[in-house]
C-alpha cells in the first residue's frame, strides 16, 4: 500500500517515540525507498534527535554552567520526559 507524504511523516515522528506495527514499518519502507523527501525528513529528525541527547549528556555533567545542579536535573529530566 503507497502512503502519502503526510501519512509517512506522521509514521516517522511516531517511530521517534514508540515501535511500529509490521505493516506501518513496511509502509513506511516503502515510502522510504521512492520518497528523497521524507528520507531527508526522517535523516533530519533522527539527526537533530541525536544532537539533543548528546548536549543533554554534555550539559548534565558540566560544572561550568552555572546553574544549580537541582535546576540541571530539572531541565534534564523534563527533556527526557518529552521524549519517551
Amino acid at each position: 500500500m503507497m502512503i502519502s507524504c503526510k501519512h509517512a511523516s506522521q509514521l516517522i515522528s511516531k517511530s521517534l517515540d514508540q515501535r511500529l506495527t509490521f505493516f506501518e514499518r513496511l509502509c513506511l519502507r516503502f515510502h522510504l525507498l521512492i520518497c528523497e523527501v521524507c528520507s531527508r525528513f526522517r535523516q533530519q529528525l533522527y539527526t537533530l534527535r541525536s544532537a539533543i541527547k548528546e548536549l543533554l549528556k554534555q550539559t548534565e555533567n558540566d560544572e561550568t554552567i552555572l546553574l544549580p545542579l537541582q535546576s540541571k536535573k530539572r531541565i534534564n529530566d523534563m527533556i527526557e520526559s518529552n521524549q519517551d
